[in-house]
């Protein structure tokens, strides 16, 4: 009790201090200072009350049973019993520097390496609109470089956020923690992309199965607009189920919208009007050649034109399966014109297809496209060839998004449902990434995009949120590695078709 009346007392003036008796002692005070301290000494002292005794509650036997047993305990436990163990160990043996705290069971390779690819930049969020949403989808503007198109999902039901509707934010990067601009609509958005033909259109596919857009020329004062100024009608000729994915190809004299939905049905739209599709009507039901007939629906989750092709595309389908579609087939059974899968194909549903970009190389490496899926791989795969040149399976959880860049012909991105960003480069390391950053603990990454020059990454969260990030030197610059990627290509292929001979599966 005496320390603690103590206590206080040290704390009265620089150079005096107290001994076991209490009495002053001078460092440089006159004879009037010390007795005034002597005085505040005194009555602090004396104002000093008691300390009252806490009183921890007793458990029951059941509460102790249930806090030994829950996974806090057992995570503390063992973590701290490691400890003391080293620290047994330190001291018997006379280890040297050794950090006994150290964590074995973290995992590392969830930030390897993400100091030398990438960096993150800022977070795209406003919690008035974001918060209980998911991000859907992520576009670049194709005439300014600084606007991100982030797509999001009705917000999750039970929660009490007005305002259920699904949303568009174009962000600028100068100011990420306020919305440029602002769209909503009846029903989650999928996808959404501002018009390289017409800056002015912000086109969005919903789960509903409707195609709407928005124009920003008739933005309001608040810079939102809360419906959309053309849609296209729910009727059997359109989509019926939820549009995840869509592209617009052509040129600037003739350009047209396609859509893909779960629906098994591929359209062509004009955005003047959106009434109703162009013919041909593409329907992927029940159609794979003439003597390969498939019996249900090919329920489409993703899509993805071959850079330079505005005929032909690949879409990926909850059969774990991808196809090559014609858009220009003239007999309604030849549109699929060949599937992808067989013995080495995915084993879970197809999440996207990335074909690589010929811009990005020099050299036509078009024929390449990667997928994800579900069974947490990521496939590499050769246009003419049923099965994948290279299979990657780094992944822990679902792999929700891959992209090439759009730079250099030998990287591409992930992200998975374990919030994590990986950074992978072919010619440097084909089963491994070059770099990973875990940019979200607790909850999953749902989409990844490259800007056009591949010097930036902007993923999107489940929980709202959209990081973005500077891609180092090393990843977008090519430095020639265009020809060792095409030696590399060639070299794969070999050795896919010695596997098949091995395996007894070539034909």
């Amino acid at each position: 009790q005496q320390q603690q009346q103590q206590q206080p007392l040290n704390s009265f003036r620089k150079g005096v201090s107290l001994n076991d008796g209490g009495v002053i002692h001078e460092v440089g005070l006159k004879r009037e200072e010390t007795g005034s301290l002597q005085k505040e000494i005194s009555q602090a002292n004396n104002d000093s009350a008691p300390v009252k005794p806490f009183s921890i509650p007793e458990l029951t036997e059941e509460e102790k049973s249930r806090a030994l047993k829950s996974k806090e305990f057992l995570s503390f436990f063992a973590k701290s019993s490691r400890v003391i163990e080293r620290v047994l160990v330190l001291n018997e043996k006379g280890f040297g520097n050794y950090d006994f705290t150290t964590d074995y069971t973290a995992d590392e390779s969830k930030e390897m390496g993400a100091d030398k690819t990438v960096k993150e930049v800022c977070v795209f969020y406003d919690e008035s609109l974001c918060k209980n949403r998911a991000v859907t989808d992520i576009s670049w503007s194709p005439k300014h470089p600084e606007l991100v198109v982030v797509a999001y999902s009705d917000r999750l039901s039970g929660t009490t956020d007005e305002g259920q509707e699904g949303m568009v934010i174009i962000w600028n990067i100068m100011t990420p923690s306020s919305p440029e601009m602002v769209f909503y609509c009846q029903s989650s958005v999928l996808r959404a992309f501002i018009s390289q033909f017409n800056a002015n259109l912000v086109i969005g596919s919903t789960y509903s199965g409707q195609i709407v857009v928005w124009d920003k020329s008739k933005l309001e004062g608040e810079r939102k607009l809360t419906t959309p100024t053309s849609r296209t009608p729910l009727n059997p000729n359109g989509h019926t189920m939820p549009i995840f994915s869509m592209e617009i190809v052509g040129t600037d004299n003739a350009n047209s919208l396609i859509s893909v939905s779960t629906d098994g049905k591929l359209r062509s739209w004009n955005l003047q009007s959106l009434s109703d599709p162009l013919e041909p009507y593409v329907d992927l039901a029940n159609y794979f050649g003439e003597e390969n007939k498939i019996r249900e629906n090919l329920a489409t989750s993703c899509m993805a034109f071959i850079d330079g092709d505005v005929s032909n595309c690949i879409v990926g389908c909850e059969d774990s399966n991808c196809y090559l579609i014609s858009r220009t087939a003239t007999v309604a059974t030849k549109y699929v014109t060949k599937k992808y899968g067989g013995v080495e194909g995915h084993e879970g549903p197809i999440t996207s297809v990335s074909c690589h970009p010929v811009v990005a190389s020099g050299s036509d490496l078009s024929g390449l496209f990667l997928t994800s899926s579900m069974d947490w791989t990521i496939r590499l795969w050769d246009r003419k060839r049923e099965d994948p040149i290279r299979v990657m399976e780094d992944s822990n959880d679902y792999v929700f998004d891959v992209k090439w860049s759009p730079s250099n012909p030998s990287v591409f991105a992930s992200v998975d449902g374990t919030g994590q960003l990986s950074i992978w480069d072919l010619c440097r390391d084909i089963d491994l990434p070059i770099g990973k950053i875990l940019v979200c603990k607790d909850h999953a990454l749902n989409r990844v995009q490259w800007s056009k020059d591949g010097k930036k990454i902007a993923v999107g969260s489940s929980h709202g949120y959209c990081h973005l990030f500077d891609a180092k030197k090393e990843v977008f610059s090519a430095k020639g590695e265009t020809r060792e990627f095409i030696e590399l290509i060639a070299d794969l292929q070999t050795k896919a078709d010695e596997t098949k001979v091995a395996k007894g599966l070539a034909k």
